[in-house]
């Protein structure tokens, strides 16, 4: 199982990538850090082989917009978060299907034959990028692998298959999963294990969200530079958290109407620009509050509540439980 990877921007003008045939791993688990340091393209990739599944979590850096010529010598069952940045595929091969995954979204798709073109924006990008093989899948859902729906039959007739023709955004419950598969607190086998429960998990999860998003889209209301703009009130929504701004003021810095920005948002984003930032105030909540330095108080200023109270009340809204549940 062989990846090769193309661009003249690299001195090497060939990156060779080898995989153990169905990701098979000694004692049925392995673990590897790779960095990465080529010419504009620098960070760290963590990889998890679990005999069947090939776990890859990236921190890369990219100076400037990078294409990258692609090609996988094995078919390509794909679970792929894009946590920061944006990705983009288009396939050279007959039939195929071009991907694109926008910042804080995903996709899942199976290609029998992957050859194309990547290309990725000039940004920190932070991904989670699983691949699975058939056997793995058929281990978890049976031989038909009848439970998988649309999948099940793109892989049992060899054939390309792409759920729901756009990135759907990562949804808070998907967001925990990720979170546990990255900071696993368990060893060797018990790690194996549990890695195995928490990507069936994620696939279940993703596979529900898709089928219900299969209805074809309304009509976009973006045109040609709107979605770089959005992308933009994107990060700014991420980089005051402290002082939050207003819906006019996002559309003003942005350079579009509020009508636009918000009916462009949410397309993109499958969410509303009020319902993204607090769902970026929460998650940067509950991050400081794992990591247990800071009280309760000082934490619900730090994502823009002034009153304590007030942001004990949206928590237990938005998760479900208390802060102090995360203090104990």
């Amino acid at each position: 199982m062989r990846t090769i990877i193309r661009s003249s921007e690299f001195k090497e003008q060939a990156i060779i990538k080898e995989f153990p045939e169905n990701f098979a791993a000694d004692h049925g688990f392995s673990e590897t850090v790779y960095q990465t340091n080529l010419e504009g393209y620098t960070g760290d990739t963590r990889e998890i082989l679990l005999n069947g599944i090939c776990i890859e979590h990236r921190n890369i850096h990219h100076e400037n917009a990078l294409q990258l010529e692609v090609h996988h010598d094995f078919p390509f069952f794909k679970m792929h978060f894009e946590l920061k940045g944006f990705s983009g595929y288009a396939s050279k091969s007959k039939g195929s299907r071009d991907v694109t995954i926008f910042d804080g979204c995903h996709q899942l798709f199976y290609f029998p034959e992957v050859k194309g073109r990547l290309q990725y924006a000039a940004q920190q990008r932070f991904t989670l990028e699983i691949k699975l093989t058939r056997s793995f899948l058929e281990k978890m859902m049976g031989p038909e692998l009848a439970p998988l729906g649309a999948f099940g039959k793109g892989l049992q007739d060899n054939q390309p298959v792409l759920i729901g023709g756009r990135s759907l955004p990562i949804q808070p419950a998907m967001r925990n999963v990720i979170y546990e598969i990255l900071h696993c607190p368990y060893r060797d086998m018990l790690k194996k294990v549990y890695l195995e429960a928490k990507v069936t998990e994620l696939l279940l999860m993703q596979l529900a969200q898709l089928e219900a998003h299969r209805e074809e889209a309304p009509r976009s209301v973006l045109k040609s530079g709107d979605a770089e703009r959005i992308r933009h009130v994107k990060e700014l929504i991420e980089e005051n958290i402290q002082e939050p701004c207003s819906l006019i003021e996002l559309a003003s810095r942005a350079g579009l109407n509020d009508f636009k920005l918000k009916k462009g948002f949410k397309e993109m984003f499958g969410n509303t620009v009020f319902g993204y930032m607090n769902h970026v105030r929460m998650e940067k909540a509950r991050l400081m509050l794992l990591e247990g330095r800071q009280s309760i108080a000082d934490i619900s200023f730090v994502v823009g509540y002034k009153n304590p109270q007030h942001f004990t009340a949206a928590f237990k809204k938005h998760f479900g439980y208390l802060p102090s549940d995360l203090k104990c």
